[in-house]
């Protein structure tokens, strides 16, 4: 495969097309490496990634998002890191990113327009500073940051930079300043530094740059001396397209990177929603890119390269929620991963081999029972897992039944793969009682019976005509052609949108200023735009009253009002826990038995909170 052949950047030979591209994973401390990121790099080096390239801050305040590679200081841990993947064969490239000026950024921000030359010189100089302490380090090369609203793709893009001297007014002048980063970081390193240039191909915002302009200054760029170009996506404003979500086709980004190619002689790197191995083949096959980036892919499966080329391994495939590594506007920051409760956790949530024999039972396979069976599993334990219901998954099951979230079913899929491969006991459409758990006598006892829906107290709410959306997606009810939806949650925008796409007329009520604030940036901007366009109706601050069908009494901000021609109301006002074998247990003294509670059953929240939990627990064990 053209995928497992070595590529030249400039004078570093990388062992495999396949790269990790930057990432602020927010692991480090005040700039320095720590042992969170040495073993998060560590495990996808073992994984057989051919090229890393991490974000180094070249200037200005050091920060936990990126490595710092301003000072000898930092040095050590960038040449750590660079044997780390030197072990496993793989190179290692820093990107030069710096942390003062990016948009959004408030006081830091600084309009190409409002910067001197001589501002723009001492930029020039601080990114030569950084690309020559790369060089001192004994780094692979270096990647200019000339995507994503930083100071080069501020200076690249029409949408910000109004200059009309010879850094600005057309493209040309737009591209100078990194074509003349590139002149002088080849004037101070020669040829033994390789410069790599990431560009978005299209900036996605009105008046910003498109693919026709981007081919124009990355050739301009590529003359000056760039070794290899990297095409990305997006801007600040658009942030939904720089990770885009499940919401938007795999390898959506790739003909912008072909464009390129067909304009340049040096190799192009290509990225965005790229999942697997063989779609990334096919890239390559087809001439479209040099090199493929797979980031979020190896956040799920770290080992993806080293286990497709052993064949018939189950791997934890990225879904695209982007819950862990870009839910941004949730307090945030650290990168983790909803397939992967390891992401990030690598040095502290490790599976040690079973010391003893346990009796263990598992009660519920939704994703924490799922999760803690499986490292139990690995550890070396005989779980033995218990599920009421006649297939594996629980919620999961429902939660992939809405528009563009098929993907989850790769929770179910790989943890399923890994149950049979692991030889574990599953007994299906076993409801677990107290008695029965007395009869096995465990001496372990994992409870992971999940959440069913809140129906709050709402006059009428009991009527004929009033489902939850549990019930809606089971397929077992007909709502009808007008369905009020009670709750802008997330369940119920994903429901109202889910109802809307089937040619139903939606109307959502919900009590607070806004809809689906749960969610994340990318996948909220994108569902959305979806309700809009099926024509959605949402009222805000708005509390329904009363259930009379056809009627709907409503109160927005103290003002009543009746509504009519509803065939049904669909109910989407939260989670509660389904507790009763818990309280049962919790009442009764079971002997030598350890109890634990876990997922929804103990709070009901996300997928990736209820993975974590089952992981976290098996790993305690």
């Amino acid at each position: 495969m053209l995928l497992f052949t070595p590529i030249s950047i400039g004078c570093t030979k990388v062992k495999n097309r396949v790269v990790l591209p930057s990432m602020c994973t927010h692991y480090c401390e005040e700039g320095f490496i720590t042992d969170r990121m040495r073993e998060f790099i560590r495990e996808r080096a073992i994984g057989g990634i051919g090229l890393f390239i991490v974000p180094g801050n070249p200037y200005g305040k050091a920060s936990g998002a990126r490595m710092a590679i301003s000072e000898e200081k930092y040095f050590d841990g960038w040449r750590e890191l660079a044997a780390i993947v030197r072990e496993h064969g793989a190179k290692l490239v820093c990107q030069l990113h710096a942390a003062k000026h990016q948009a959004g950024r408030g006081a830091a921000t600084e309009a190409p327009i409002e910067m001197s030359k001589e501002e723009i010189r001492e930029v020039i100089q601080n990114y030569v500073r950084g690309a020559k302490n790369a060089l001192e380090i004994g780094l692979d090369g270096v990647e200019l940051h000339g995507a994503h609203a930083h100071e080069i793709a501020r200076f690249l893009s029409p949408f910000y930079n109004k200059r009309q001297d010879e850094y600005g007014g057309n493209a040309a002048g737009r591209a100078k300043l990194a074509v003349d980063l590139v002149r002088e970081i080849k004037d101070a390193c020669g040829d033994r530094l390789p410069v790599i240039v990431r560009l978005s191909g299209y900036e996605m915002v009105p008046g910003g740059r498109d693919i026709s302009e981007t081919v124009e200054c990355a050739a301009l760029i590529a003359e000056a001396g760039a070794d290899a170009l990297h095409i990305s996506r997006g801007m600040p404003e658009s942030e939904q397209w720089i990770s885009a979500p499940m919401d938007v086709e795999e390898g959506f980004n790739v003909e912008a990177a072909a464009a390129v190619k067909r304009a340049v002689d040096v190799p192009v790197i290509t990225v965005n929603r790229i999942l697997n191995p063989l779609m990334a083949e096919q890239i390559l096959q087809e001439g479209k890119a040099d090199m493929v980036a797979m980031a979020r892919a190896h956040l799920a499966e770290p080992h993806l390269i080293k286990k497709f080329l052993e064949g018939d391994v189950p791997v934890r495939r990225c879904l695209g929620c982007n819950q862990g590594c870009r839910q941004s506007g949730l307090g945030k920051k650290n990168i983790f991963c909803m397939q992967n409760p390891r992401t990030g956790r690598e040095s502290e949530l490790v599976y040690l081999p079973a010391t003893k024999e346990e009796n263990i039972m598992i009660v519920g396979a939704g994703p924490a029972g799922l999760e803690a069976a499986v490292v139990l599993a690995e550890r070396g334990y005989k779980p033995v897992v218990y599920e009421k219901d006649a297939e594996l998954g629980g919620l999961i099951r429902l939660a992939s039944l809405p528009p563009h979230k098929d993907s989850l079913k790769e929770i179910i899929v790989y943890r399923r793969k890994m149950l049979d491969l692991l030889k574990v006991e599953v007994e299906l459409g076993r409801e677990v009682t107290l008695d029965l758990i007395k009869k096995v006598n465990p001496s372990v006892l994992i409870l992971a019976t999940g959440s069913k829906p809140l129906m709050p107290r709402i006059p009428g709410i009991e009527g004929s005509g009033v489902y939850s959306a549990d019930q809606v997606y089971s397929g077992k009810v007909e709502v009808g052609s007008r369905v009020a939806v009670i709750g802008g949650g997330l369940i119920g925008c994903e429901t109202a949108e889910y109802l809307a796409s089937r040619g139903k007329s939606v109307v959502v009520f919900e009590m607070a200023d806004d809809i689906a604030k749960e969610l994340g940036k990318s996948r909220r901007y994108f569902m959305l735009k979806r309700m809009e366009e099926y024509g959605v109706e949402i009222r805000l601050l708005t509390k329904v009253a009363r259930i009379e069908l056809p009627t709907v009494a409503i109160s927005t901000q103290g003002f009543g009002q009746v509504l009519t021609g509803f065939d049904s109301v669909v109910v989407a006002a939260g989670r509660v826990p389904v507790d009763g074998l818990v309280q049962q247990v919790q009442q009764t003294k079971l002997e030598n038995t350890k109890v634990f509670v876990i997922g929804d059953v103990s709070k009901p929240g996300l997928a990736m909170d209820a993975i974590y939990q089952g992981a976290r627990t098996a790993a305690d064990i």
